[in-house]
């Protein structure tokens, strides 16, 4: 049983964030409540190009709404923090960091849906990331797109489970370690959709194997934990068993390194993808950095990373098909330029935080459907293959960013309607984790103050407020 002050702590931003999500207008989508539409409003714009847009600048009092509204956030997160360091006591940023990890997963409602779970369904894998994607599949049913088996390259569709037999679904999964997003694609498939078959290829960071780039490849590990642990061979075994014992459904890229910050592997993990699969029904892309040791840097760290997987995804995808990718806050041109390519070429996306998803911290997926292709309606796979390889050849090799400067997005930012609506959406997430770490805050305090003993005198390992009747779980991402 929980204990009455996270009960009522609980309860107490769950109507709070409800009251958010009326005030803009927006309904749950099939146990996803929190869920923005991108595409509403502009749909005169979309699918056109920047030169055919008229009043091209018109979008920047709106770009600097968004950014302060982002650097609002990070001035809220960050005064937040220093409070509830000042509660804490003269501990170390390592001390306090593990501390409000702990007590964050202590708070989080959906903290214990994973255990129920691993009890209750046998799910394989199962972690938050699991749950994630369970509920995505649930809530969006165009993410299962599938075709006919022997057209690996026509247009695939949403199918009804009743008329799956003869069909397939073809999915890649990029930065996809420990494999959470596959096992749980496997346990939707096998207990709703039986008669579907299913092939699949995914990648991940494992670590550097580029000449004389020893030091660039360690700093890339070190920010991610994940593939740290699986280059040095310390991933727990049951979170790296899934990968070994289907080895070879992994690439790794051209230089086995699975870094997508190196053009060339984006290059030939398409190669791979397409002699594998065909065209895919489905991608996802659950990649990120470790910046909680930085945490108002997060979106300008990620984005070489969201691009890098956009391009791949869009090189890949059939027809119809559909893309999940992760990001976090979008105030910076880099983020917005994908955002809005996306926009132009899929039918719909949205932006979504599943339940699952800790609710003090920026993460949220942009989920899409019904992509358009690359070169526009009846265009012959010659000018799709060129589309693409302008996509590529923008990749700056170090980084993945756009190249060429921001002035190619920013005219595509002319449709003024497409950024207003951006905007309220990022004011919503925003409003939403601001008011879920305050909850988190004020009960640190309230706890800290009522434990004598927890205070600034406390030996570090104890000074974390503590709970009656729940375990701690650990998150790397402060929140």
């Amino acid at each position: 049983m929980r204990p009455p002050c996270l009960v009522d702590s609980s309860r107490d931003l769950s109507d709070c964030i409800t009251a958010i999500l009326a005030e803009s207008g927006v309904e749950e989508h099939t146990g996803i409540h929190k869920v923005w539409d991108l595409n509403v409003g502009d749909e005169q714009d979309l699918g056109t190009s920047a030169s055919a847009n008229t009043g091209a600048g018109s979008g920047r009092p709106v770009l600097s709404a968004i950014a302060d509204i982002d650097a609002s956030l990070i001035r809220d997160k960050g005064e937040i923090l220093d409070r509830a360091r000042c509660a804490l006591g003269s501990a170390s940023e390592e001390d306090f960091l593990r501390a409000w990890h702990a007590h964050t997963a202590l708070t989080d409602p959906a903290g214990r849906v994973v255990q129920h779970l691993r009890a209750a369904a046998g799910a394989e894998q199962c972690t938050h990331a699991w749950v994630k994607m369970f509920h995505f599949l649930n809530a969006f049913q165009e993410l299962v797109s599938v075709r006919d088996r022997e057209d690996e390259d026509g247009v695939v569709r949403a199918g009804k489970p009743e008329d799956d037999a003869g069909r397939e679904l073809c999915s890649l999964h990029l930065c996809e370690a420990p494999g959470s997003f596959v096992a749980a694609l496997n346990h939707f498939l096998r207990t709703k959709r039986p008669a579907l078959e299913w092939r699949w290829l995914a990648s991940t960071l494992i670590g550097d194997a580029g000449p004389g780039d020893d030091e660039a490849g360690a700093a890339k590990l070190q920010r991610d934990p994940i593939a740290q642990r699986l280059a040095t061979g310390r991933q727990r075994r049951s979170t790296s068993s899934l990968i070994r014992s289907t080895l070879d459904s992994w690439y790794f890229g051209a230089d086995g390194s699975g870094d997508l910050l190196r053009r060339g592997n984006v290059a030939a993990l398409r190669a791979r993808a397409r002699a594998a699969l065909g065209r895919a029904g489905l991608v996802t892309a659950d990649g990120s950095v470790d910046c909680s040791r930085d945490p108002a840097h997060q979106e300008r760290d990620v984005a070489p990373l969201l691009r890098a997987e956009a391009v791949c995804a869009l090189g890949v995808l059939a027809r119809g098909g559909a893309l999940v990718l992760k990001l976090f806050t979008f105030a910076a041109p880099p983020t917005l330029a994908t955002l809005r390519l996306l926009s132009e070429r899929f039918a719909r996306v949205v932006l979504a935080k599943p339940p699952t998803s800790r609710q003090g911290n920026s993460e949220v997926y942009a989920v899409c459907c019904g992509f358009r292709g690359l070169a526009g309606e009846g265009a012959s796979e010659a000018d799709e293959e060129a589309a693409w390889e302008l996509l590529l050849s923008r990749l700056d090799p170090p980084g993945g960013q756009e190249g060429g400067g921001s002035g190619e997005a920013e005219e595509s930012w002319s449709a003024t309607a497409w950024l207003a609506n951006v905007e309220r959406g990022a004011r919503l997430f925003a409003r939403m984790q601001t008011e879920a770490m305050r909850a988190n805050c004020a009960l640190w305090e309230r706890a800290l103050a009522v434990q004598p003993g927890r205070g600034a005198q406390a030996n570090a390992g104890d000074r974390a407020p503590c709970y009656a009747g729940r375990d701690a779980h650990r998150s790397p991402h402060p929140s």
